[in-house]
């Protein structure tokens, strides 16, 4: 569950609650819901489609019409970690659908797939996850990183036929290759626990954003140098570069503040190849710990505004 978005000319304006979208959707023909709406049927089941919205099947109200016995309208999914559990409807739809209460700061969260306790959370995801193995080479590339791919391989076709040090890989050294094989193995467990993220270059430094249900969290390596120093990533430090074994940090940032939530190094416990599970489940509960945080940010921050109009 998530944002929903209509074409660029209207603003996402207001909640509702996946049950009352489906009782909607499943109220009459789509055609006539999109005359309502002032759309074209079309691009109302596009819209329900991006955001996996069951709309009833084809000869549904001929079945209705000839009194025939139709299946109820099926009921939302439950909420995910990380999701609001709510969808954004823009201002089309504001005569149509009852808008959604707020979810309460306080809880409870806990649905079908999110316990109430998120240590338990952590616990489950790690069941499910498993065991982890990181391979010494790419195999299998998550989409997510494709787009990065692509422009290093034009770096590395320009370099070759210019010969010009400012075309070279930027991400070619030993160090960010095992970046990137570790990023690629946490965006695959990610995506087979139903969750998504992309790699992206970073004024030449390789991070990474990933999408718990309906929280974003940034992810980013830094590299700890002789010194013992944290340093960004990104092939040469000070025009050194360094070996694949150099000790590695991953840190998590999450909030508009960007404070860091979570962190996991090359340590006396391991490498981080063999952390993989307990980083991927670590994401899923700091996406779910986000969402529930945001909700009290804006508790706290309609209070002024209630506490103003009370005063009126």
């Amino acid at each position: 569950m998530g944002i929903l978005r209509g074409n660029g000319r209207y603003a996402n304006d207001f909640a509702v609650s996946m049950d009352d979208l489906i009782g909607f959707v499943w109220s009459a023909p789509m055609r006539d819901l999109a005359a309502r709406l002032q759309m074209t049927e079309a691009g109302f089941r596009k819209l329900l489609s991006e955001r996996a919205v069951p709309v009833p099947p084809q000869g549904y109200w001929a079945k209705i019409r000839a009194g025939r016995l139709v299946p109820p309208p099926p009921a939302a999914r439950p909420r995910g970690p990380g999701e609001t559990g709510f969808v954004m409807l823009d201002r089309r739809f504001g005569g149509a659908i009852a808008h959604a209460r707020p979810s309460p700061p306080g809880g409870p969260f806990a649905s079908a797939f999110v316990p109430e306790d998120l240590c338990d959370l952590r616990q489950r995801e790690l069941d499910a996850i498993g065991r982890v193995i990181v391979p010494d080479t790419i195999t299998t590339l998550h989409s997510g990183l494709t787009r990065l791919t692509q422009q290093e391989l034009r770096r590395r076709q320009k370099y070759q036929s210019t010969g010009q040090q400012w075309h070279r890989p930027v991400f070619d050294d030993a160090v960010s290759q095992r970046i990137l094989r570790l990023y690629n193995s946490i965006l695959r467990v990610l995506s087979k626990r139903g969750h998504d993220g992309f790699v992206y270059d970073g004024s030449q430094q390789l991070r990474a954003t990933v999408t718990i249900g309906d929280s974003n969290l940034s992810l980013g390596f830094s590299v700890f140098a002789t010194d013992r120093r944290p340093r960004g990533t990104g092939g040469q430090l000070s025009g050194i570069r360094l070996p694949a074994a150099a000790p590695l940090t991953l840190s998590v940032t999450a909030g508009v503040d960007r404070h860091v939530c979570a962190s996991w190094s090359d340590d006396d416990d391991g490498r981080l190849e063999g952390k993989i599970a307990l980083i991927v489940a670590s994401l899923v509960v700091e996406g779910e710990a986000n969402f529930r945080n945001d909700l009290r940010i804006a508790e706290e921050n309609a209070k002024p505004v209630l506490q103003a109009i009370g005063e009126e």
